[in-house]
């Protein structure tokens, strides 16, 4: 079964004395009285943090924690970069942890350290579920930026999922397992061969053991270490800087096809194509990336094609296997609730938290959604009701079990799409219709039928379907999937509806109206009109449930709005980098002749150039995920999606597979 969705198992806990003992490893978490000052002497002074965020190029910086625990070293960590840089930096925390705390127990012990309340109630709001995989959240501490990326799960395989040769590297490393007598898994040559994988000459790294047998695994692995002054009575511990090692030994690539090309940051500048809900959301992550970004429109206003409608559903779109696609809804799904909320605090954004019903076609579909969301074995994630549950929860009446989502929502994306561009990084130019980039100096030049609007080293393409216009895009299987909503005046029926509907057809209940939607279909663009789109969302609506349909006039109906989808052929979105098509055709000629020919070769791209498309009917959900991981892979920072996940997206997949079934010319 993939991380992604195994069930983990939260650290069990002791107290004593108000303090945490694990009895998983039969071990303290922290010294009592003195928790914090360790903290600081061991890895704060240790790593020598002070003086070297006052160097002018340490505004960027990457520290990375094996032992998370309840995150002291994390909110000790932040209180330092919050008084020693400026809000401009950018700070990026990733930490490994295979036995997380429960929220609560994190809530009772971070009450004890009044001092970090500030810091602490952030992190409390950002903690993730207890999901096995990586989970990234970012936290704002007074204007200061900090990217916080947990990793749930074995800390050598986790790291190593996300490893990439051109990917991120650290700067600081703490050290803060169990000690190794209790957890010697945290230890081994094999962890500390991973952690120089992801240094660079003079990546520090500091932990409060002093043991013979962990000097001896740095030191194999490139850090050279020495015994220095421990905290309080322990009379040492280490301190280490990584050296430069020949041949360190990386984890296996299975297709180096999809490793990414190095990013172009000379410029810290983009300029994305398209102001939907995609290029909006990837002009947010780069700008809170501390990028400066333009955004250009073709329309006179923003979200005004498929991200326009007045309202949308954010739910969890689940898969029947444990495969790249099941991480990638899972965990879009997480970041992406936990995005919105942050963002409704600061923004205008047009929220709503109603939770939603969901009412399976048949027995079978029913069965099989109760067993995924069973084997993610997240606490609150979803609810299996019984009818007279789900009844008395929804408000009207239901035939049937259903599951419900307690945390899903619903919003306006054209409110979102607003509250992204209010980034004060972000500029946006409307009727600027891109029909051309052409590649000079190297920057690219974007040119309208007039001529030249821009220029920048790093663009990204995210006009949905108007890809297909540009040379450098037209080559991928973009599909188009029409979907209509209709508003309608509450019924009586309506009126009830406390929570939204999603089935055949789904049902999103606001104070004013009732929407409904759910139809899709490919190529009826032109054929079907909205009366006849109406009809058929009603008759879909119907089979979820028929007294609410039957409540609905679809004479009186408020209003309807259609608008072409943009998806692929396997329903994921197209994110990463725009591959160079007719070198790679040559380059991959082999897989005509053997299919099963290994992918040893890297591919060659279009230099700084990426794309972000094909969301479907699910671009609330998967949107802010694919910004954040595509921000990451241009940033060369902490992606929060392990590599499966990345080379799933990967636009290049469909020149590797019409290759393999002989439909491109080699």
């Amino acid at each position: 079964m993939s991380s992604a969705v195994m069930k983990l198992k939260p650290a069990r806990l002791q107290w004593r004395k108000g303090m945490p003992f694990s009895l998983d490893y039969d071990d303290i978490y922290y010294a009592e009285g003195s928790a914090l000052p360790e903290s600081e002497h061991v890895f704060l002074q240790a790593n020598r943090l002070q003086q070297r965020w006052q160097k002018p190029d340490s505004d960027y910086f990457t520290i990375g924690e094996c032992g998370f625990g309840a995150g002291l070293n994390f909110l000790n960590t932040c209180s330092l970069w919050c008084q020693h840089k400026p809000a401009t930096a950018r700070l990026h925390y990733l930490a490994c942890e295979l036995h997380p705390l429960r929220a609560e127990d994190l809530e009772r012990l971070l009450a004890q350290f009044p001092e970090l309340a500030d810091y602490s109630s952030q992190l409390q709001k950002a903690y993730p579920p207890l999901c096995s995989g990586t989970h990234q959240r970012r936290l704002n501490f007074s204007g200061h930026q900090v990217q916080l990326t947990l990793l749930f799960g074995d800390a050598n395989r986790t790291l190593q999922r996300l490893y990439r040769k051109n990917g991120f590297r650290v700067d600081a490393w703490y050290l803060d397992g169990f000690s190794p007598r209790c957890n010697p898994q945290m230890w081994t040559e094999e962890l500390c061969r991973t952690l120089a994988i992801f240094s660079r000459p003079e990546t520090s790294l500091s932990t409060y053991s002093a043991a013979g047998g962990v000097r001896k695994a740095l030191d194999s692995a490139g850090f050279q270490s020495q015994r220095i002054k421990g905290f309080g009575k322990k009379r040492h511990m280490l301190s280490a800087e990584f050296q430069a090692v020949e041949n360190l030994p990386t984890p296996p690539v299975t297709n180096a096809c999809f490793i990414p090309p190095p990013a172009i940051q000379d410029e810290r500048q983009a300029v994305v194509i398209g102001a939907g809900l995609a290029g909006c959301a990837t002009a947010y992550a780069l700008a809170e990336q501390g990028w400066q970004v333009c955004v250009l429109e073709r329309e006179a206003s923003i979200a005004s094609m498929a991200s326009g409608n007045k309202r949308g559903i954010v739910d969890c779109k689940l898969s029947a296997g444990h495969d790249a696609s099941a991480e990638f809804y899972l965990h879009s799904y997480l970041y992406s609730i936990s995005l919105y909320q942050n963002l409704a605090e600061k923004s205008a954004l047009d929220l709503l938290q109603p939770g939603l019903l969901y009412l399976a076609a048949d027995p079978g579909e029913r069965d099989r959604r109760h067993k995924i969301l069973a084997s993610y074995g997240i606490e609150h994630l979803s609810q299996s009701l019984s009818a007279e549950h789900a009844t008395a929860l929804s408000g009207i009446k239901l035939e049937d079990t259903t599951q419900y989502f307690p945390d899903a929502i619903s919003l306006n994306p054209v409110s979102l799409c607003k509250a992204y561009l209010q980034h004060p990084a972000i500029t946006l130019q409307n009727n600027q219709e891109v029909i051309r980039l052409t590649h000079e100096n190297a920057s690219w030049h974007i040119s309208d039928c007039k001529g030249l609007i821009s220029r920048s080293k790093t663009v990204i393409i995210a006009n949905s379907q108007d890809a297909l216009h540009l040379q450098q895009s037209k080559h991928y299987p973009l599909l188009s999937n029409y979907g209509q909503l209709d508003e309608y005046p509450h019924s009586l029926e309506s009126r009830k509806l406390a929570h939204m509907l999603s089935g055949r057809a789904y049902v999103i209940p606001t104070d004013e109206s009732v929407l409904i939607g759910g139809l899709t279909l490919a190529d009826q663009f032109e054929k079907m009109t909205l009366d006849q789109g109406a009809k058929q969302n009603l008759a879909l609506l119907a089979r979820v449930n028929e007294n609410l349909a039957d409540s609905l006039d679809i004479n009186n109906r408020i209003s309807s709005r259609a608008a072409l989808r943009c998806s692929s052929p396997d329903y994921l979105p197209l994110v990463g980098p725009v591959e160079n098509t007719a070198l790679c055709l040559e380059l991959f000629k082999g897989l005509s002749r053997n299919a099963r020919q290994p992918l040893v070769e890297e591919a060659v791209y279009q230099p700084g150039l990426y794309i972000n498309v094909a969301h479907g009917s699910n671009a609330l959900s998967f949107t802010p995920y694919a910004a954040a991981y595509l921000s990451a892979l241009i940033t060369e920072t902490p992606a929060p999606c392990s590599n499966r996940v990345a080379d799933a997206l990967h636009p290049l997949r469909f020149l590797i597979r019409d290759l393999k079934k002989q439909r491109l010319p080699a």
